[in-house]
């Protein structure tokens, strides 16, 4: 009897079969792998550039002024390229070869018919030693009419004359694994773009200089004028309509809106000013609070301000330190009151003089106008905010100190006084009146300056 009895036979050839398969895939995988490494470091690469541009036009919108455009092309365009690139220190190789940079001014024409153009054209190429490495110069300019509609399109509707600021920069990128195929054309050339508008006056925020108003920090955002009932000590209804005087244009009395106009805040209109919550201590301030600070001689009234001079041995009534002062972009990089300025720059807790002349002369409105109206489109002063005298910090200090160094704010005994630093606040002037008993300022909080003070910066 013959039995059955199965025999598995041996597939010898798949050992072999698998060897090929990933000989032929796994450089094809190392490929895709190497791509998706060199795609990730382009992005960042492209996010790089496009910062540094951003840098450097951010810097020439906010600083520049009227003497430096004037030397734009000599010395103040290369301040540009040197901002972009410091941006990039750290991340990218700042080998000149390896970077071509345009800063470009330029004013806007817009005809009746709306048609824009540009009726100022000062583009500037900044190298050090090579020059056009990554973008020649003859494909530049062939592609300047592109860039010119680039320009207006990022701008979309602007008033005719409205001048800007852009940086064009282009960088040239090695490819991260040095894979020829991922260092071709458009893998290599990383441009970046931006455009900005800029103040005739030189900007909207004037970098970290600070502007010769001191806000009292015990004060309170604005009551509307017809608040029913009695509003606590120390808080401020909105100026009445007599309390801004007859002149409503130019003069010691002015306001943000038409010539003419004055503003209105009661508890049934609060358009003009539909952020301010009434009663908020400046501490405790939101964007677009509205505080009203009064110049008065009597002490430990809440909500006061002061002029200030940078110079303590300055006069305390000659107006032009003053009026230097108010000039945008500021100038309070000159503070000298030793040992308090030994840095070069005003500090937390640093120590300041007040200046006791008129406030309403000319040259002071001037610049008081000036601010109003371009705080309208966004300028920010940055101001510092002093301690009360009568403001203990903690139990057991002394009042008007707040770091307890037996040096802070007095405006008794005989002296002119002095205004001790708490913090910066970013603010807008939006309307004054300088005639009258006491003086007043209106401002719309906008934040409090963390960048260009040290601790404590914030109250």
């Amino acid at each position: 009897m013959f039995s059955r009895k199965c025999t598995r036979i041996k597939e010898h050839g798949s050992f072999g079969q698998s060897l090929v398969e990933t000989a032929l895939f796994l450089p094809l995988i190392i490929f895709l792998i190497a791509g998706v490494l060199e795609l990730s470091n382009l992005l960042l690469t492209q996010n790089r550039v496009s910062s540094a541009a951003r840098s450097g036009t951010r810097f020439a919108a906010a600083n520049f002024g009227e003497d430096q455009w004037a030397a734009w092309e000599s010395t103040y365009a290369r301040e540009v390229a040197n901002v972009a690139q410091n941006n990039v220190t750290e991340t990218l190789d700042l080998d000149p070869a390896r970077w071509d940079i345009w800063a470009i001014k330029a004013t806007i024409a817009v005809d009746g018919s709306g048609n824009r153009s540009f009726s100022e054209w000062r583009p500037v190429h900044i190298t050090d030693t090579v020059e056009f490495s990554v973008m020649p110069l003859a494909d530049w300019n062939a592609r300047v009419p592109a860039l010119q509609q680039e320009i207006l399109d990022a701008l979309e509707t602007v008033p005719n004359g409205t001048e800007i600021v852009a940086t064009d920069a282009y960088h040239d990128r090695n490819a991260f694994l040095g894979l020829a195929p991922y260092n071709l054309g458009p893998f290599t050339r990383i441009r970046g773009l931006t455009v900005m508008r800029v103040d005739e006056t030189g900007g909207t925020y004037g970098s970290c200089d600070t502007f010769p108003i001191a806000m009292s920090l015990d004060n309170y955002s604005l009551w509307p004028t017809d608040q029913p009932g009695t509003i606590p000590a120390g808080h401020e209804r909105f100026p009445q309509a007599a309390d801004w005087g007859n002149a409503m244009g130019h003069g010691a009395n002015y306001w943000a809106g038409k010539p003419g106009d004055k503003p209105l805040y009661t508890t049934s209109d609060t358009s003009q000013f539909p952020r301010n919550v009434p009663g908020r201590h400046v501490t405790d301030a939101q964007v677009g609070d509205i505080f009203l600070t009064k110049q008065t001689d009597a002490e430990n009234r809440p909500g006061y301000f002061g002029w200030l001079r940078w110079n303590q041995t300055s006069s305390a009534t000659a107006e032009p330190p003053l009026r230097g002062s108010l000039a945008w972009p500021g100038n309070s990089h000159t503070y000298y009151y030793p040992p308090w300025s030994d840095d070069g720059r005003i500090n937390v807790f640093d120590l300041l003089k007040p200046w006791l002349g008129n406030g309403n002369s000319n040259g002071v409105t001037y610049h008081m106008e000036q601010h109003v109206e371009q705080g309208v489109n966004g300028r920010l002063l940055r101001l510092i905010v002093f301690t009360p005298p009568d403001w203990v910090e903690q139990p057991g200090y002394t009042p008007g100190d707040a770091n307890n160094d037996t040096h802070g704010t007095i405006f008794s005994g005989g002296q002119p006084g002095i205004y001790e630093v708490y913090a910066f606040v970013l603010a807008r002037i939006v309307g004054y009146n300088f005639t009258g008993d006491e003086p007043w300022l209106l401002m719309e909080f906008h934040g409090w300056d963390v960048d260009c003070a040290p601790a404590p910066a914030y109250p």
